[in-house]
């Protein structure tokens, strides 16, 4: 969007598991990111 990058600010991750049904996991995980700067980059293409 207007030539910029986007980047997550949250993911959250929820999951079971059952392995044979004798053990089983359960994974409830949430990472946020911050502090993001914006910058400007110029690229060009050399041939």
């Amino acid at each position: 969007m207007n030539g910029e990058v986007w980047l997550p600010k949250n993911i959250g991750i929820v999951g079971s598991l059952r392995v044979l049904l004798v053990k089983g996991f359960h994974i409830d995980q949430d990472t946020a990111y911050s502090n993001y700067k914006k910058f400007t980059a110029e690229s060009r293409i050399v041939e």
